[in-house]
Parts: C-alpha cells; structure tokens; sequence
C-alpha cells in the first residue's frame, strides 16, 4: 500500500533550504499556517517551522521583521498532537510544558496530521502513567530519537505535580528504572 504523503508537493527552495535535512531526513508534509503564514513542515526526524515570507519572495529583512522564528523540534519532544477538522488545525503540546503550538490550514491538511500522529507514534516505545499511592502524577514515557536511534527517558509531569518533592521524585525514579530495565537497557 503506498502511504499518502509520498507524494508530498515540492517546498519552494528557500523554505528546504532552512530546514538544513540531515542524512536520512526528507519532508514527509507541510503547510501554510493561515494566521501568521509561517511554514510547518513534518520530516522523517523532526517537525519544523519556517518563518513567513521565506519562499515567497520576500527580502531576508522583511522576513526578520515578521517575527515568526525558524525551529526544528525532534518527535520525541512532541507529547501529542491533536487534528480538529472542522477548524483544520492541529494543535501539538510539548513534552517539557513548554506552551501547545497550534497551526490552522486552508484546504485539507489531513495528511500533515496523519504524519504529525505517525512520527509520534513512531517516537514512542514505552508509556505508562505515574502513580504515587492514588495520586496520578503524570506519565513517563521511553521515547526513540529517531534520528540517532538512540532511547530516551521522559517525565511528563501532571499539572501542579511538584517534582522536587522528595516522594513524587522518588516514584517517577522507580518507574524510569523500571522502564529502562524492560528495555534492556
């Protein structure tokens, strides 16, 4: 079966050439962000974002004055990204707490989703949640750099879990090591 976003429409040059794809990397999809036309591009390892006006002929000085920053985040740094079509946007929240991300498309951009969910899934090897007693703490996860192959522990805390206690430090600690264990590693 051949998976819908191997045919991926060609990114203006410009646009590919900030995105700086390492050996092995190749956009999988992108799109337009309608509210600030900054480019969301998702590629083997990473999901990236491009400032407006890089490809669409703007000077290099008009492109810094729009303010949009140019980023690459790898999968494992994505805890979850969700696709509401009825706005066409795909909201995606980070792993380290940091502020959800959300992108909005004219047209269907369900392939940008589809592949958003699949490099996510692909990241993650193991995820459990995290208890102490009945108190849910949050999740821990051992997540796969796809691009170097290498695993990752990962914490995800929930809100207003403090994890400098000494009791909630200790169970997240237990269940990493449990975790590793497993794996082998």
């Amino acid at each position: 079966m051949k998976l819908p976003w191997r045919r991926v429409p060609p990114l203006p040059q410009e646009v590919l050439d900030q995105l700086a794809l390492g050996p092995g990397d190749r956009v999988l999809a992108w799109g337009v962000d309608t509210a600030t036309q900054a480019w969301v591009v998702a590629s083997v390892y990473a999901l990236h974002q491009v400032p407006a006006g890089v490809g669409d002929g703007s000077s290099p000085s008009a492109v810094a004055a729009a303010g949009s920053l140019r980023w690459r985040r790898p999968w494992w740094h994505v805890a979850a990204g969700a696709w509401e079509p009825r706005t066409r946007t795909i909201t995606v929240t980070w792993a380290d707490g940091s502020r959800p991300s959300m992108w909005s498309f004219e047209g269907e951009r369900v392939v940008l989703a589809a592949v958003v969910q699949d490099r996510v899934t692909a990241s993650v090897v193991v995820s459990v949640p995290a208890a102490a007693g009945e108190r849910e703490l949050g999740r821990v996860s051992l997540r796969k750099d796809l691009e170097r192959g290498t695993l990752i522990d990962q914490v995800v805390p929930r809100r207003g879990v403090d994890v400098t206690d000494p009791e909630v430090r200790a169970a997240f600690d237990a269940i990493v090591a449990d975790l590793r264990e497993q794996a082998g590693i």
